[in-house]
């Protein structure tokens, strides 16, 4: 039975879909299947006579048929753009679409009446899309069927030869801002600067950035290193991303050749630049971390491998100067607040630099960076606020480019932009598109995001080619594009000339290195969220898997991207899998603040499956290495939180070789909470698991641990004995690797037991096997923090500024300030020992000022000692005795106690305060009474001889005759304190 319309009665058969009167769906049509997924959608729909090619070209081909004598044929085509609602399937058999509801369908049936035979009419909306690309002639206004006010109508006739581009904005209110720059950047004493431009979204901090680099054109190289959400957590991602780039460029072989001429090209011919920038731009990656799980043995391949991470960013820091020194660079960062932690460190450290004269940076951000006032002096700092009226009303005139807009339109723009130049600029765009030929101004979007989804909505089919863009992320390739994208290369050529004609995209490049951008993160954001969810996730799964199909090298170096398109897509165990492979890729480049998040977001997704079982020995290696990247950060308190539920997972899985692992962790924690009786309790145990699995490393970083934390205590025998049983494990199981920082700590031990000898001997071999090992960090420790002090206890003062001096270079090529601080100290003591004749006091306060910097905990009492030792005035030498004093808490670690106290008897003896001496002596009998110690004790009986000595009767039980006090000091090779003896005798 015939059906009638709703809209105009017009009766229609019972299979029609729509109405063949006024082109409005027939709502009696049956459902037959309904989702959750019908949308609001801007469609373009087309009406004609018979059903052919494209618009233009069918009317032409139906006006070359002949059907005999019969006159000629002629179609007429009618199309419009507009909203509908669209989602639910209706119909029977062929009959069966998607329903279409709205204006437009019976807006462009309308058209097609208005049509002559042979033509193509549009509507407003259609028109606003195509008046760039085609020849349009305007129909004037038509009062349409069923259409409530007239309708504007245009005839397209043909392709225009070349298209019209978008206008784009002008930059307007920023003038201050532009000069601040300008001056900055343009200074006459060539004087480099740091700048940051920060603002909230649409405040043109992207305009600025592009006006500021147009400015420095000519005068400065430019390289701009873009930021992005997907690679916040991966190390030097924008730094990388701008290598490859350049690297790709050269043309070169390879890029290890092009690597080489672009640094020869800019005057960079040293061969450890060349390969510290290849390891750091071009391996997948670094050297893996071992990883144990206790004490200084834990560390040996670490250290390694942050050693090496310090010396690639101090490389990368190095060659940018150097290139500024070619010419003068201007480094901009775009979109900090998705910076990655090691480039932040990067650039702090590099405009920390004081031959920064040729090099200017300039950093855009939507908020606060951390990290920036630590950066540099002199910081300008600019914060970009709403434009002013004027500047609004100026960007609004400018965007409609001669376009009447009434004044009404103008204020209620301003009124809702309020004074952000992106809404202004798509506020007035948006009033431009919707406004009629000759007819008044559209009604004002009520939103910056209302205005770019109609944008979006009126690119027709090409929507779906930006939606799927925005999965892509803001910044994306043209190799990523054809590797994923579900469209054939025909479509997604058109919709990125679209695109980039709408102004929607922007394209740098060409060919291969062709790459595009939304012009506006928002744009990305609203065209994401335009995407139904099983859409969404159904392009997240598709890039995933493309990216590991087609793009295998990406596959392999990114996990983090893999990882997050898995995540979004619904693929849980890969995205635990991806996950897991970014935080390792992240630690073995000794980049632990991502690669704890990695780690944390995998464990998020395992804590979320019901079945966790099926991944329990995923989750037990995570937890494991979260917890080692906690520690490195020295965030002990997070990571004792983390080990009970990872020892549960161990203790299910009967895995004892990990149980030791984690039991080490828990014993490092503790020590550095200072809870040694935990710490030791916990290594103990570790001790029986690693047995148990036969586990020599396990076992070895037990050993160590316990050694580190009875030295903490000042047990220094019981700590020997650890080491002993440690180095012994070392040869029978043949681990040479876990040797150096245990002889060199065992050489610490023997010389608080004043066998200054033997530990010259173990500190020397520990020495040469860090040099055969390279490892770095181990030899500096060996140098500075053990065979310096034991040449200074034996008076060979000159072989300690050697060694010392060697071991601060070490320290400052790794950044170990805590380390430089103590260095300081002791070549002070040393250069004052051999009589140096410059000024050693200065060596003292710098390390003091360092030692504030990085806490106090680790050599507080230890740097005014030696300020005492070195300063020339009595009065300053009691004042540095009261402050270290001061520092002695219960938890100080004991060489604060042990090597303070021993300086203060020096300087106390050399003073004449023999009361004061004798002070700190009982001071350390008392704090080695628990296990007493040959060297300190030395001391000791070198206060009670010369106070014997001094007043004849006074009796103590620690006192010597002075020959037996010269022959102890002389069989133990303890020449400091013969020298101090005699020095204090002969007054």
């Amino acid at each position: 039975m015939p059906t009638p319309c709703p809209s105009c009665a017009q009766l229609n058969s019972a299979q029609q879909s729509y109405c063949c009167g006024c082109g409005q769906a027939l709502w009696a049509a049956d459902v037959v299947e309904s989702d959750d997924n019908a949308e609001r959608r801007q469609l373009t729909v087309m009406f004609c006579d018979l059903v052919g090619s494209t618009a233009l070209e069918m009317t032409a081909r139906v006006a070359r048929i002949r059907v005999g004598e019969h006159p000629q044929l002629g179609a007429r085509v009618g199309i419009e753009t507009g909203l509908v609602v669209a989602g639910d399937i209706i119909g029977d058999g062929e009959a069966q679409e998607h329903a279409v509801l709205g204006d437009t369908p019976n807006l462009a049936a309308r058209l097609q009446g208005v049509a002559a035979p042979g033509t193509v009419v549009v509507g407003p909306g259609t028109y606003r899309l195509v008046s760039r690309r085609f020849v349009v002639e305007g129909l004037g206004q038509h009062n349409l069927k069923g259409i409530t006010s007239p309708v504007n109508a245009y005839r397209v006739d043909a392709v225009l030869e070349h298209a019209r581009a978008a206008p784009v904005a002008p930059i307007v209110g920023r003038q201050q801002e532009i000069e601040r720059l300008a001056q900055r950047l343009c200074s006459p004493t060539g004087q480099g600067c740091v700048a940051v431009i920060e603002g909230e979204s649409g405040m043109g901090k992207t305009r600025l950035l592009q006006h500021v680099l147009g400015l420095a054109s000519g005068r400065f190289e430019r390289v701009i290193l873009r930021c992005s959400p997907f690679y916040r957590d991966r190390p030097l991602y924008p730094i990388r991303r701008h290598w490859k780039s350049l690297l790709e460029m050269q043309g070169a072989a390879d890029n290890v050749q092009a690597l080489r001429q672009v640094l020869e090209m800019h005057g960079v011919n040293s061969q450890e630049l060349f390969e510290l920038l290849q390891s750091a731009l071009l391996d997948s990656d670094s050297a893996a971390i071992d990883g144990g799980g206790g004490g200084v043995a834990e560390a040996v391949d670490g250290r390694a491998a942050q050693q090496r991470r310090s010396a690639m960013l101090a490389a990368l820091q190095e060659v940018v100067l150097q290139f500024s020194r070619h010419k003068p660079l201007l480094l901009a960062v775009e979109d900090a607040h998705w910076i990655d932690s090691s480039t932040a460190e990067f650039l702090q450290q590099l405009c920390r630099r004081s031959e920064m004269e040729n090099l200017s940076v300039l950093v855009t951000s939507r908020e606060p960076l951390g990290w920036m006032p630590e950066m540099a002096t002199g910081l300008l700092h600019l914060c970009l606020e709403p434009l002013d009226q004027q500047a609004a009303q100026a960007m609004v005139v400018a965007v409609a480019g001669g376009q009447a807009l009434s004044e009404q339109t103008r204020a209620e723009i301003l009124q809702r932009s309020g004074g952000s130049p992106l809404y202004v600029e798509e506020l007035t765009k948006a009033v431009l598109d919707g406004q009629e030929q000759g007819g008044e101004a559209h009604r004002v979007p009520s939103s910056l995001q209302d205005s770019l989804r109609a944008r979006l909505d009126r690119l027709g089919p090409d929507k779906l080619i930006a939606q799927f863009l925005s999965v892509l992320g803001r910044h994306f390739s043209h190799r990523v594009i054809v590797a994923c994208s579900p469209f054939t290369e025909g479509e997604c050529a058109r919709g990125l000339e679209h695109l980039l004609d709408a102004g929607l995209l922007v394209t740098t490049g060409s060919g291969v290195r062709q790459s595009y951008a939304f012009r506006h993160a928002m744009v990305q954001e609203v065209a994401y969220e335009s995407l139904l969810n099983r859409t969404r996730r159904t392009h997240h799964r598709l890039v995933a898997e493309r990216i590991q199909q087609q793009l295998p090298e990406m596959a392999a170096t990114t996990p983090e991207l893999l990882a997050s398109h898995f995540e979004q897509g619904g693929k849980l165990i890969e995205a635990i899998d991806c996950w897991h492979r970014a935080g390792q890729h992240a630690a073995e480049s000794w980049a632990h603040v991502e690669a704890v998040n990695h780690f944390t977001r995998a464990l998020e997704w395992i804590a979320s499956i019901d079945d966790r079982d099926l991944l329990a020995e995923r989750e037990l290696v995570l937890r494991v290495e979260l917890v080692r990247s906690l520690r490195v950060l020295e965030r002990g308190d997070e990571g004792l939180e983390q080990l009970p539920m990872a020892m549960a997972v161990a203790r299910r899985l009967e895995r004892e070789a990990e149980l030791a692992m984690l039991l080490n962790l828990r014993g490092n924690l503790l020590f550095s909470r200072g809870d040694i009786d935990g710490c030791l309790q916990s290594h103990k145990e570790a001790i029986s698991s690693a047995r148990v699995a036969g586990s020599p490393v396990a076992e070895i970083q037990a050993l160590s641990g316990i050694g580190d934390a009875n030295l903490l205590q000042g047990m220094v025998a019981t700590a020997e004995q650890a080491y002993n049983s440690c180095l012994a494990l070392c040869t029978s199981a043949e681990l040479s690797r876990f040797k150096p920082p245990n002889l060199s700590l065992r050489g610490h031990m023997r010389l608080y037991l004043n066998r200054l000898n033997e530990s010259e001997q173990d500190v020397r071999e520990a020495i040469r096997l860090s040099l055969s090992l390279r490892d770095r960090r181990t030899e500096m420790v060996a140098r500075g923090s053990c065979l310096a002090k034991t040449l200074c206890e034996q008076g060979d003062y000159a072989w300690a500024c050697s060694e010392l001096e060697q071991a601060l270079e070490i320290a400052n090529g790794l950044h170990a300030e805590r380390f430089e601080a103590l260095y300081l100290l002791f070549l002070a003591r040393a250069r004052r020992g051999a009589g140096w004749d410059g000024d050693i006091n200065s060596l003292a306060e710098r390390a003091i000022s360092i030692a504030a910097g990085t806490g106090f905990g680790y050599v507080g009492a230890i740097a005014f000692g030696a300020k005492a030792l070195v300063a020339s005035g009595a009065d300053e030498r009691q004042r540095a005795l009261q402050e270290g004093e001061r520092l002695l808490t219960p938890g100080a670690p004991s060489q604060n106690y042990l090597w303070f106290l021993r300086d203060a008897i020096e300087v106390s003896l050399l003073d004449a305060q023999w009361l004061q001496a004798e002070r700190y002596a009982c001071r350390l009998t008392q704090y080695t009474e628990r296990q007493p110690l040959a060297w300190p004790n030395l001391y000791v009986d070198l206060v009670a001889t010369l106070a014997e000595e001094r007043q004849p009767g006074k009796e103590s039980s620690s006192a010597r005759s002075p020959l037996g006090l010269r022959q102890l000091c002389l069989d133990s090779g303890a020449g400091a304190a013969l020298q101090l003896f005699d020095r204090v005798r002969s007054v």
